[in-house]
Order: C-alpha cells, then structure tokens, then sequence
C-alpha cells in the first residue's frame, strides 16, 4: 500500500513538473522583471507579452526564468536601450533589434536550452550576434519577420532548428557563422537581396539555393559559390563520396568544406591557385588529395584533422612556401602518409616548411605531363591513382585504353567532366585514346 502511494505521489510531482504553465502579460520597457512574480518567473513555460520591451526584458527572460520553453512575442515593439543592464556588455541597444546575446549568456557560457519556440516581432529589422547560439532546445523551422534587413554573426549558431530555411528577400547580410552548426537544417533559401554572406555563414548539412538574380552569389547541387563562379564558398557536410569543382574556380575559400566528414574525395581543377584557411579541416574521410601546380597558396590548417589521408600529390616542383601558414597538415599522419612530388624536387621539399615532415616523400616522373591535352579535350591527372576526370568533351565522346602491347582493355562511351575509373587495372604504363565529334588524340597514361 505505502509503495502504492508513494507511487502516486512521484506521479503527481512528475505531472506538475511536465505541466504547462502560460502567462500573458502588456509591458512597458525594462518593465517585465516586475509585472511577474518570482514564483510567475521561476514556473512559466508559456510567455506572451505584449506592448514594449528592450534589452532588459531579455535578460529577463534568459536569466530569471529557467522553464520558458514557447514564446511568443509578435505583439511587442523592441525600444532602444543605453545601459549596464541588457544582455551584451555594449551599453548601446538599438531599437526593432533582438539584442546581442539576447538568449545566450556569453559572460557564464550558458544558453537557454529550455526555449523550444519563439514568434519574432514583425517590426524587427535584425537580429543581434548571438542572439540564439546554442539553444539547442529550438525546434522547427524558424520564421524570419519579411522586415529584417542583417542576421548578426553567430545568431542561430547550433541552434537547434530544422527543415527549411528561407531568408526573407529584406535580408541583405548574414554575419559569419549565424547559422553554423544547425545540424537540424536540410535546406537554405538564400534571395536575390543578399549581398554580404560572412565565412562561416552555413556550416552544417543544409543544401543551398540562391535566387537565379542574385547579383553576388550562385549555387550548383547545393554547394555556394561567388556569382562567377571562380571560389567555392560553402560545400554543405552532408555531401559524400566525390564532389568535382568546376573548372572555372581559381579558389577555394576559408572553411569551405570544414566538416565535411563524409567527403572521400575532391577533385581540384587546374584553375585553382589558392586553398584557404580551414578548406578542408576536419574531413576525416578523405583519402588523397591531387594540387596541381597552378596552386601558390595554403592556408593556415587547411588539411586540419584529414585523419585518413594516405597520400598528397602535389605538381609544383617547387614547394610551396607554408612558412605564414600554421599547421596546414596538423593531424595528418605523417609518418604513413605518402607525399608525391615532381621528379628532382624531393630534396627543396625534404627542407621546407611542413612539407619536411613528411617521412615518405616519393618522386613520380612528369614525363608524362600531369595534363593530357589537345585542341580543347584534357584528362586529369595523370600520373593516375583510380580514376581521372575528362574534359572539353562537347556532347559524347567514345575513351579506350589500351596496353603498351595494344591490347584493348577498357571501351566506353563519356560525357563532358566524367570520371574514369581504372581500379582494375594494374600499375604501370598505358595508352588513352579519346574520339569525340571534333578531336581525337591519344596520349600516355601512368597509373601508380
């Protein structure tokens, strides 16, 4: 009987913890510490306020009130504030903006996990850096008022938010990182109105679409590039196995596939010259890495964390200078990672910076140049590991690799940037022979 009783009464505690307890309240600016109740503040889960508020009645909220999960403030109207008192140590608060550090405790570290959803102000103009960083309690997809012209650095950082997120076409800048971490997301809606998007912007798994009129930035299968196309900007982290970066990039930006864990390999076209600051950090599922000479500039740990990478080939015959780029191979293991360089360049790359650490550093011959070209067509690379990438081709073009005794062994028709593989064949020397409607060559091939 007393376990039966006991029973219930750890029931009803479980109940009354689980209940939901809702408050409505009108408040005038700084006002809303006092129209609740210590015991109103300490068991709300349900907030609707209407009338003004400021920085202070954030704190509020994010401070004193531990079980505030649904809010809903689309009633108020955010008043600037000058003083010690809001939720950022800037004692200038702008009116129509959610205040910097509006839901994340930036002095302790803290964040208001218990939040689950909020309705913005219509009025709101923007959203301040941080405002939601790690509230990872947010869930769904968050409405952005169509009035909010800047998203501040960091103010969704590894939020908890999902689905889709569309940027409404107010929105001109999106400050770096804002909605980095957002695992939730599968998809972003950037519109033709955005013209600034900061490094870091869309670090997670959400594939991006840009307005076709966007004057500042395209996307090709979710990945985001510079209008021209000439720097890859975002590759999302859901992306795996191969991505092939179009020929026209000359660059690869800061950070642009950190975190892309599920990566095994990318192929870098000739074009490229610069890898930024973190390109690839923490792409731990990436095995080799081909730089073709036309590349003079590394960033500082851009192969940070590349675990699984086995071997680097690199083109120029002369290394490239590491010296202002710290721990560009931090986390590589070294000692079993296979660098590759031009034949007679071993002992420059044995003395140079970060590439010296390398204990296996193998020549390979040019003689077979690294591109096969002629009148437009170009197979890349070559010397070759498991596969090359064809291209120029205009419309089908039939590939056919033969032996050094000329027997055929592989016959196929291929499109324009199309892979290759030759896992199958066995290392050493090869002929390719490429017919398309307006060329043919055939050139050596050396698979290592």
């Amino acid at each position: 009987m007393k376990k039966t009783i006991l029973l219930s009464v750890f029931l009803c505690i479980a109940l009354i913890l689980q209940a939901q307890i809702s408050q409505t309240v009108s408040v005038t600016a700084g006002g809303l510490v006092s129209v609740l109740t210590t015991n109103e503040k300490t068991t709300a889960t349900n907030l609707t306020i209407k009338g003004i508020i400021d920085a202070r009645d954030f704190k509020t909220m994010r401070d004193d009130m531990p079980l505030l999960a649904d809010l809903d403030l689309s009633d108020v109207a955010i008043a600037a504030y000058t003083g010690l008192d809001g939720t950022s140590i800037w004692t200038e608060n702008l009116a129509n903006v959610i205040p910097a550090f509006a839901f994340y405790n930036g002095k302790i570290g803290k964040s208001k996990e218990s939040l689950k959803s909020i309705k913005l102000p219509s009025s709101i103009t923007s959203i301040g850096q941080a405002a939601f960083e790690l509230c990872s309690g947010l869930r769904g997809t968050i409405t952005i008022p169509s009035s909010v012209t800047s998203i501040g650095s960091g103010a969704f950082n590894s939020s908890g938010i999902t689905g889709i997120l569309t940027i409404p076409s107010s929105v001109t800048s999106i400050g770096g990182s804002a909605f980095s971490g957002c695992f939730g997301l599968t998809g972003v809606f950037i519109p033709y109105s955005v013209t600034l998007i900061e490094e870091n912007a869309f670090s997670n798994g959400a594939l991006i679409t840009v307005d076709s009129n966007n004057p500042n930035y395209t996307s090709i299968d979710g990945v985001l590039y510079d209008k021209s196309i000439s720097s890859i900007l975002r590759c999302p982290s859901s992306k795996t196995g191969t991505i092939d970066i179009p020929v026209s990039v000359t660059s690869v930006g800061n950070s642009a596939f950190f975190g892309c864990m599920a990566l095994t390999s990318v192929s870098l076209p000739l074009s490229i010259i610069a890898i930024g600051k973190h390109a690839f950090n923490n792409c731990q599922s990436l095995t080799s890495m081909i730089l073709p000479a036309s590349v003079n500039q590394i960033g500082e740990r851009a192969f940070s964390s590349c675990y699984a990478l086995s071997s680097i080939q690199t083109y120029s015959g002369n290394p490239i200078n590491l010296s202002s780029s710290p721990d560009v191979f931090k986390g590589v293991n070294k000692t079993t990672c296979t660098l590759y360089v031009p034949q007679g360049s071993k002992t420059a790359y044995q003395a140079a910076s970060q590439w010296k650490d390398f204990m296996i550093i193998e020549e390979f011959s040019t003689a077979a140049a690294e591109l096969i070209k002629a009148d437009g067509l170009s197979v890349y690379p070559n010397p070759v590991t498991d596969e090359f990438q064809i291209h120029g081709i205009k419309g089908i073009a039939t590939i056919s690799v033969f032996d050094c005794n000329g027997k055929l062994l592989l016959n196929r028709e291929v499109e324009n940037n199309e892979y290759v593989s030759v896992k199958s064949l066995p290392k050493g020397l090869y002929i390719v022979r490429i017919i398309s409607n307006s060329d043919m060559f055939e050139r050596k091939l050396l698979r290592k």
